[in-house]
């Protein structure tokens, strides 16, 4: 009986044998195994990736197989043919080359291990750039946002648009479109309160001190584009002299009586702690006298080149004899032109003073004097020129009466009087 299983077997063996072209026996798991069976490892397509952006793999999928290669992380682990795949961030800007290994299934053949590789090609991410906007004013017309930056990378800002309704710093965030491998920048701009306003105290003027109806001068102060309540300061550029007065010099509106000249200037500070300045020139002088018995005092005048001291009333009828109001200018012997030692120490020199018709002003050779203005007694500009670095200038004036020159740079002033004769 035995003999006969071990017959059966054999022939079994034999049959099978006959028919192994396509198997192989696998000693190890004690089975034959068909030659098909055999896998060949397969690492699946080249791919692009972006910065750190991960991939997905696609290699086969086999017992025992496991991705060499790369400096990344592979998720869940090197085993798993679908791994995702993040590039470290030295790997930016290279190709990284990942191989698929297959194993031989027991290591005794006749399969055989076998690898395959595959190539990622990583794009360094590019940085959008931009022109950075503001700082702006509060409540003005903001520009737009630009959609394109300076590199060429498109996409979108949120928030969408600039807002000056309100001080301080807004960041907006830029995100790329899509597709070009770049990366969000963000943008901080500055909303910030803005000082446009201004405030004028007019036109230079001129007064009399001892004319009654000249004796003070008032000045407003009106500001423009500022926002209220405001807060005044008025001064002036040196110290009063007795007698003199300045009157609400915290208001919007002062009074100064001056006895000599003064440049009167307003700084204005605004609800927002703006702060807004302008200047006049007072032209004064003190033309009292007494003369008789009345004790009432009344005003010099040059008549003919003569001081009299005159009442108020008649003042008028000087005026239009062309006798002008306040003491007369010493003659001095006529010279066509002020010798060196003559000019040593002065900053300007106006001569002959008086004079005829025609003038020379004399400046130090180091002057930053830049404007000349010749201002008449009604505070009227009626000549300005312009110094170009000498220091000499020649001028005419037709007309006879008390005229203030004035030298200018930015703020700094300095002022003659000069009598012109008939």
């Amino acid at each position: 009986m035995r003999s006969k299983l071990i017959l059966l077997l054999l022939v079994l063996l034999l049959n099978k044998i006959s028919n192994a072209t396509d198997y192989y026996w696998v000693g190890g798991a004690g089975m034959w195994s068909n030659y098909t069976d055999c896998d060949v490892a397969n690492a699946g397509p080249d791919q692009t990736t972006c910065g750190t952006s991960p991939i997905i793999l696609a290699a086969n999928v086999t017992t025992g197989a496991n991705w060499t290669g790369g400096l990344g992380t592979f998720s869940p682990n090197r085993n798993s043919a679908s791994a995702i795949y993040t590039p470290a961030a030295g790997e930016i800007g290279t190709t990284v080359t990942l191989t698929w290994n297959v194993p031989d299934p027991d290591g005794i053949g006749p399969c055989t291990a076998t690898s395959d590789a595959m190539n990622i090609v990583i794009t360094a991410q590019i940085t959008p750039t931009f022109t950075q906007l503001g700082p702006l004013c509060q409540d003005s017309i903001a520009p737009g946002l630009p959609t394109f930056s300076n590199n060429g990378i498109s996409g979108t800002w949120s928030p969408p648009s600039i807002n000056t309704a309100a001080v301080g710093t807004t960041t907006y965030a830029f995100t790329p479109t899509a597709g070009q491998c770049a990366v969000p920048v963000t943008m901080d701009i500055v909303i910030e309160l803005c000082c446009i306003g201004s405030v004028s105290v007019g036109p230079d003027a001129t007064s009399y001190f001892g004319l009654i109806s000249e004796q003070c001068v008032t000045k407003t102060a009106v500001v423009q584009n500022g926002t209220g309540p405001y807060t005044y300061s008025w001064t002036l550029d040196r110290s009063l002299l007795a007698g003199e007065s300045i009157t609400n010099a915290d208001a919007v509106t002062v009074t100064v009586c001056l006895l000599d000249t003064a440049n009167l200037c307003v700084t204005v500070t605004d609800a927002n702690g703006c702060i807004f300045t302008d200047c006049a020139m007072i032209f004064a002088q003190d033309v009292r006298c007494f003369a008789g018995n009345s004790g009432d005092h009344k005003i010099f005048m040059c008549h003919n080149n003569n001081t009299i001291c005159v009442d108020q009333s008649s003042m008028n009828t000087h005026l239009s004899h062309g006798d002008y109001i306040g003491q007369c200018v010493a003659n001095r012997s006529v010279q066509t032109e002020l010798q060196p030692e003559q000019r040593f120490g002065l900053n300007f020199r106006v001569y002959p003073n008086p004079g005829y018709n025609n003038f020379t002003l004399y400046m130090n050779s180091d002057s930053k004097y830049q404007n000349v203005e010749i201002i008449n007694m009604s505070g009227q500009i009626i000549k300005q020129i312009q110094l170009k670095g000498q220091d000499k200038i020649n001028f005419a004036i037709n007309n006879a009466g008390v005229y203030f020159i004035r030298l200018i740079n930015g703020k700094n002033i300095l002022t003659q009087k000069l009598v012109v004769l008939k």
